[in-house]
């Protein structure tokens, strides 16, 4: 009796927020009279209120001049949660657990990109970039226009985060650059490559493992490329450990007299 009551209860509650959700405000005679028939089952004033009362005790209904409407509040609560929802669903947001890292794409910045948990981990990762790519004209400006930069590139490739001990290491843009005709083979770009100094080359590599994982998981057979100046030693070093091999030399890319090299593994 008990579980069917609370069943009952459950089945109002649901009811009255649908009801709210199209045609509001209404008060509780109005709420009472348009469920009744709606449930299957008798149902009486004195329910409706109480299922009433616990959905403002919960702060999804609000009541003003005895009329009941969802509470603004609450509906921005669960658009959040939904949205959080479907960006894991969409592979938008994702934790790797087991590698320790963050993968962004497809749109997700445009809701999460204020989000208390993502927030700081950009922050973070915008900070090493300005350090790392001093002096890039793009990551010297603002925080907010880099965030928008970052925005607009995820919208088309997936922004990876590297995290170690609880705090953002690096990070890089993976970029499809391009595919054959039946799609089996892809070339990948890592743009905007960059680790904070100071990591251990087995914690390098490791990141370096966690990126190609990720992109086996699209593309079977690939290459991977990315573009090193003569000035990043350090980044020559880590990929040159981890078998990638130098493809071709640009002169003046970036800059008047300095080299490009672009290194590449294939898959």
């Amino acid at each position: 009796m008990e579980v069917a009551t609370l069943h009952k209860q459950e089945s109002l509650k649901d009811k009255i927020v649908n009801l709210l959700s199209t045609e509001w405000p209404q008060t509780a005679n109005d709420i009472y009279k348009a469920v009744k028939s709606d449930l299957g089952v008798v149902v009486s004033y004195q329910a409706v209120h109480k299922a009433l009362r616990q959905l403002i005790e919960s702060d999804c209904l609000v009541v003003e001049n005895r009329q009941y409407r969802l509470s603004k509040s609450w509906i921005a609560k669960i658009t959040k949660r939904v949205n959080q929802i479907n960006s894991t669903y969409n592979s938008n947001f994702e934790a790797n657990s087991s590698s320790a890292s963050i993968i962004l794409n497809g749109g997700v910045l445009q809701n999460l990109v204020n989000d208390s948990s993502i927030r700081p981990l950009l922050l973070e990762l915008i900070s090493i970039y300005q350090k790392e790519f001093n002096p890039h004209n793009i990551f010297q400006k603002p925080a907010d226009e880099v965030l928008t930069y970052l925005f607009e590139i995820q919208r088309e490739h997936e922004l990876f985060i590297a995290i170690l001990d609880g705090r953002v290491v690096g990070g890089t843009v993976l970029e499809r650059k391009d595919k054959n005709i039946a799609d089996e083979y892809k070339i990948w770009k890592l743009k905007h490559f960059a680790l904070v100094e100071g990591l251990d080359s087995a914690a390098e590599q490791r990141i370096i493992a966690d990126i190609e994982a990720r992109l086996l998981t699209k593309s079977k057979k690939m290459k991977i490329q990315l573009n090193l100046a003569e000035t990043e030693p350090r980044y020559i070093t880590m990929f040159k450990e981890y078998g990638f091999t130098q493809e071709a030399t640009l002169e003046d890319r970036y800059r008047v007299g300095e080299k490009m090299f672009i290194y590449s593994k294939t898959y």
